[in-house]
């Protein structure tokens, strides 16, 4: 029995992540089979401009583009939360698909393919990932390295 911690928490997750992976096929043609230079029209981080230090999102985009481009490890190495978003988020839409279009499944697929929910426990996560590559990323600044 699908049991969501909030059914309209997970409504909302759905459609904004179904939009969301639309968004994210388009740019992925546009990036791969026009040769549009997502790069070009980003503008650089004003934090780091200013300070010298990270955002919590510096390396977002970089990961996204590696990601699309089937680099997993430099994609986490640029941002973790991509990744963490990125593919349990597949999985989700997945889940959710099934159990909202009332495909019976049997068996191992009926475990298996159980619909994901949205909990705190995953949100928490996402931020102590952010915070940690954040402070992380940073910290090694005054060590000279410098991931991204």
């Amino acid at each position: 029995m699908y049991k969501p911690y909030d059914r309209t928490l997970d409504t909302i997750v759905y459609i904004v992540s179904v939009l969301s992976l639309i968004f994210l096929i388009t740019l992925t043609y546009l990036i791969k089979c026009t040769g549009f230079n997502l790069s070009a029209y980003m503008s650089p981080c004003k934090l780091y401009i200013f300070t010298g230090f990270y955002c919590p999102g510096c390396g977002g985009t970089r990961s996204f583009l590696y990601l699309i481009h089937g680099r997993l490890i430099k994609s986490f190495i640029y941002h973790p939360i991509v990744l963490f978003a990125f593919i349990p988020g597949l999985w989700f839409i997945l889940t959710q698909t099934l159990y909202r279009l009332h495909i019976p499944l049997k068996g191992i697929f009926k475990k298996l393919l159980h619909p994901l929910t949205v909990t705190p426990l995953y949100i928490y996560s996402a931020i102590i990932i952010l915070l940690a590559q954040w402070i992380i990323k940073n910290v090694l600044i005054f060590f000279n390295i410098r991931i991204i």
